[in-house]
């Protein structure tokens, strides 16, 4: 179950947003879960699981344009959750299935 969100976001969750705050979707680690992938670690740091939370605060694949505060509240941190997901994404199912 996905805790409720108690700040008004910094813009509209989308589908992307949506996969960043619930761990959904195109994370290694829950593709493992789910069994769509034979592995769960991440390609960057060896030994760690891709988990969205690994990803958006840790992983230095994607320090460039990671806000100092990551607060949901603010447009920045909305944008850059996206702007992960959405690579992602397009590493798993192609560029042209961005829109």
């Amino acid at each position: 179950m996905v805790p409720t969100v108690r700040t008004k976001l910094g813009m509209e969750v989308n589908s992307f947003t949506g996969q960043a705050l619930t761990g959904h979707g195109c994370f290694k680690y829950f593709r493992w879960k789910i069994g769509k992938i034979q592995s769960a670690e991440c390609a960057v740091c060896e030994g760690i699981d891709e988990t969205a939370e690994h990803v958006i605060m840790e992983c230095p694949r994607f320090n460039k344009g990671r806000p100092v505060e990551m607060d949901i509240g603010k447009e920045e941190t909305c944008k850059y959750l996206e702007s992960v997901v959405k690579t992602l994404w397009a590493e798993e199912n192609g560029p042209k299935s961005i829109k």
